[in-house]
């Protein structure tokens, strides 16, 4: 009996060891054909990786194209942090990049890139069955480490380790994960590279989106990527065109002069009734929107009271040729800068509302905390009464998925903690030209980078339809001049043409928000 128990104890074990093999081999995946370069400089890793990677789906960015994105300062959380080409140390002397900033650099090179902080090894394995290599934030070559806590100058204390590097892995079997760092490749088990990389707080990246397919481009990977087609506006008709999109920023070309902009976008019939868009339009891919393209568009069909609210000032906007768009009812400076502002990195990559929000009040003596104002904002599947979505989740989604907030939920929390915010629908660019002369800020919603993007109709629970955006994104405008709007985007500040910033702005109905002093 003892001799048929121990037998079947054998086969038992025999059998489960059978299965753990199949099942570890089951448990690979590796992305092929990816490609390390190694550094030309000291300090330059995060962006030598970030580069390798964009290469991979096709983009010839080299590592300075995308160092010339991104701000100095003394927070990795916000910008580089020294002079890449000297040896590395710990911050404020040469240290790197964390990963938002460095995704928001690839943003505006056209690369949808995400930067992700607190993921699991399951995410990191996710990534890879999807086809995305993902770039880690670890100490030296993938080996143990331990963080130390950092305070720059803004008073956000963050995390910093002694040889903070970055290394891409491109796949993982029973034995470990695949990884490339600065030219060579080696493997690493789960432990040690879970070691090494929670030290910084599991920080990662990847360019979603993009996938080969013989040798041509797919972009953003959406199962309704038709909205996606690109179109192209000339002879004063629409002429489809099969050129495949070729970044994630749209633009216009080619439009006829004395184009009503709301005819176009579909705005005027989609006003009166939200169900009828002319879907059919669609703008041209391109790599940055030429503001040539933009002349003689017109904001409204006809003109439109403005109430300024809580300020007890009102006027009549000057609805015009956008090239020049300027009111005879106010006497306006042509070009303006608010300084003092700063904004910071987002914490989520869903929490731009917040961000922006936080970041304004702050400019105006409110010091709320981010965390609790996200998390105590009201929820709904309308983002005109509140956050649709976790702010956890992936970007560029739309409703019913996780997607955002629209101007009034913001205002009414800023209201809570005592800060007079009023949102506003169908704001002219006039208005906002009023308040950031008078020294106020203006927090808006835009497409993306402030980008050109297609509205969506949506219809909530609630039964009222509204409008939605790929990319729906917030910033505040700080400044501006005869041609271009200078806008604070989280922890980055950047120029946009007036034309584009207008037409980006146009897309979600020119919402804002303003401080009523």
């Amino acid at each position: 009996m003892k001799k048929f128990f121990l037998a079947l104890l054998l086969l038992t074990m025999t059998l489960t060891l059978s299965w753990s093999s199949v099942f570890a081999q089951a448990e690979s995946f590796f992305i092929s054909n990816y490609q390390s370069n190694a550094m030309e400089y000291k300090s330059i890793s995060e962006a030598q990786a970030a580069s390798d990677l964009a290469a991979h789906f096709g983009f010839n960015i080299s590592p300075l194209d995308i160092m010339a994105q991104i701000p100095l300062t003394d927070d990795p959380n916000t910008g580089y942090v020294g002079d890449y080409t000297k040896a590395p140390s710990m911050p404020p002397d040469t240290y790197g990049v964390y990963q938002n900033p460095l995704a928001e650099a690839l943003v505006r090179l056209d690369i949808p890139a995400l930067g992700y902080e607190g993921i699991s090894t399951e995410d990191l394995k996710n990534f890879l069955r999807s086809g995305y290599p993902v770039i880690c934030w670890v100490v030296d070559h993938t080996a143990a480490g331990k963080g130390v806590e950092y305070t720059p100058e803004s008073g956000n204390t963050t995390v910093v380790a002694k040889n903070m590097n970055t290394v891409t892995v491109t796949g993982f079997d029973q034995s470990g994960f695949t990884i490339w760092d600065n030219g060579r490749t080696y493997t690493r088990t789960e432990k040690d590279l879970d070691s090494s990389w929670k030290v910084l707080g599991y920080r990662a990246l990847i360019i979603e989106g993009a996938v080969k397919t013989s040798g041509a481009m797919q972009w953003w990977n959406r199962s309704d990527g038709d909205q996606w087609k690109a179109d192209q506006i000339a002879n004063n008709s629409i002429v489809p065109t099969d050129r495949p999109a070729e970044s994630g920023v749209i633009s216009l070309q080619n439009l006829p002069r004395d184009t009503d902009m709301n005819a176009f976008l579909g705005m005027a019939t989609a006003a009166q009734d939200p169900s009828q868009t002319d879907s059919e339009i669609q703008p041209v891919f391109g790599q940055f929107p030429n503001p040539e393209d933009y002349k003689g568009w017109f904001w409204y069909p006809e003109e439109e009271q403005i109430n300024q609210g809580a300020s007890g000032i009102s006027y009549m906007g000057q609805f015009g040729d956008l090239s020049s768009v300027w009111s005879a009812d106010m006497d306006l400076p042509s070009a303006v800068w608010i300084d003092r502002f700063t904004g910071y990195a987002q914490t989520y990559n869903l929490d731009c509302e917040t961000r922006s929000a936080v970041d304004l009040a702050s400019f105006f003596g409110f010091k709320i905390n981010a965390q609790e104002f996200l998390t105590t904002l009201p929820r709904s599947d309308d983002p005109n009464e509140g956050f649709v979505g976790n702010y956890r989740d992936k970007r560029g989604q739309i409703p019913p998925n996780s997607y955002g907030v629209y101007q009034e939920p913001i205002a009414a929390q800023l209201r809570n903690y005592g800060f007079p915010a009023v949102g506003y629908k169908n704001m002219s660019w006039d208005q906002i030209r009023y308040e950031i002369a008078n020294g106020r800020p203006v927090m808006v919603w835009v497409v993306g980078a402030t980008e050109i993007g297609t509205r969506l109709p949506y219809t909530p629970a609630n039964g009222k339809t509204t409008y939605v955006v790929p990319f729906q994104h917030t910033v505040v405008v700080i400044g501006y001049d005869a041609s271009s709007v200078t806008l604070q985007d989280g922890g980055t500040r950047y120029q946009r043409d007036l034309n584009t910033f207008l037409a980006s702005w146009a897309v979600l109905e020119n919402r804002g928000i303003i401080a009523a002093y």
